[in-house]
């Protein structure tokens, strides 16, 4: 799961995501998201689209990491992705 900042660049209906904002880019739009890590973005986002669900974006990346965007019900922004990569574990508070 992953929570954070994103920055989402739509031109003429394309959009791409870049991890952080870039500050003075124009058409850009920068909404706090929560992920939801899934096995395989392609199929989850097939499986929530045949629930109702509206994706605003198409899904980005490849086969090592992969993502897209939805809005909630409650009108957040939300992500699906997937990953191969290994992640580090939280850190524990003491």
């Amino acid at each position: 799961m992953a929570k954070g900042w994103c920055s989402l660049s739509c031109r003429r209906g394309n959009c791409s995501r870049s991890s952080a904002p870039k500050v003075g880019t124009t058409n850009s739009i920068i909404v706090p998201s929560f992920g939801f890590q899934v096995e395989d973005v392609r199929a989850a986002k097939q499986e929530m689209e045949s629930k109702g669900i509206e994706f605003m974006t198409e899904v980005f990346g490849d086969d090592i990491e992969a993502w897209a965007y939805f809005r909630g019900p409650d009108g957040y922004v939300y992500e699906i992705w997937q990953t191969q990569r290994l992640l580090k574990a939280p850190l524990r508070s003491a």
